[in-house]
């Protein structure tokens, strides 16, 4: 726990940073300031604390300037000899409210302020990022759009606009484009057919992922099997099964 005391009494600066210590071995403090000025230029050189002591009357005016000069995210604990500004302390958000001379019981308890509002920011902000992942998995997936595939050493990219069809040959896998051009790929067939739109392509078996248009013929085969005939080069028949037939026949009519 990083901290930075706003004091300009050193003697009570000391005192609270050793009572801070003491109460809890986390406490580090990173910074003290002791005016105005002062403080502003630290905030503005250092990244955030994660709590922020501040003393409110100060040489060269009162904490509040510091609030109204530069943002503050820090939780706040006001430290002061006077119980006036209490209700305008609570106004900018502050944790706690602390009277001149700190009592060590006291003290005891706004730590514990703060680690209360730390576990609940810390909950809040969980729960937040569950919520952002539960979103991100309920939006439907953009289908891909084109492939990086090879030849040899070489690379190029292929848009699915140009893919007749997709198979699985030797436990590799590869496309075919419309001009019977053949490119090995690093994707499995079953991420495939998640990812290409469900509109334009099918998996015919665990071979096969057929582009729709590329379809010219199909035949009724026995028990209820579906042979598909394509208009790009296909080696040996292409069999849809009686499972998959009744869900072939709606999508080529949807």
């Amino acid at each position: 726990m990083n901290i930075l005391i706003v004091e300009d009494e050193p003697l009570l600066r000391r005192r609270l940073q050793s009572l801070l210590e003491d109460l809890d071995p986390e406490a580090r403090v990173t910074g003290h300031t002791g005016s105005v000025q002062q403080t502003v230029e630290w905030l503005q050189r250092n990244e955030a604390p994660d709590l922020i002591f501040l003393d409110i009357e100060l040489g060269d005016g009162r904490a509040f300037d510091i609030l109204e000069r530069h943002p503050v995210t820090s939780p706040l604990i006001f430290v002061t000899a006077y119980d006036e500004f209490a209700v305008r302390a609570f106004r900018v958000n502050s944790l706690d409210y602390l009277l001149k001379p700190v009592r060590r019981e006291e003290l005891a308890a706004a730590l514990g302020k703060f680690r209360q509002w730390q576990r609940s920011r810390e909950a809040v902000a969980g729960l937040q990022d569950q919520l952002e992942a539960l979103l991100h998995s309920l939006q439907p997936a953009r289908p891909r759009t084109r492939f990086l595939v090879r030849r040899g050493q070489k690379m190029r990219s292929v848009e699915v606009a140009d893919v007749a069809y997709i198979m699985v040959h030797n436990s590799l896998q590869y496309i075919v484009t419309r001009d019977n051009q053949r490119f090995l790929i690093d994707h499995s067939i079953d991420d495939l057919e998640r990812e290409l739109d469900g509109q334009r392509f099918f998996r015919a078996n665990r071979q096969v992922i057929l582009a729709h248009d590329i379809i010219a013929n199909v035949q009724p085969e026995p028990h209820s099997k579906l042979r598909v005939e394509v208009t790009v080069p296909f080696d040996g028949p292409i069999m849809i099964s009686r499972n998959r037939a009744k869900e072939f026949r709606e999508w080529m009519g949807a």
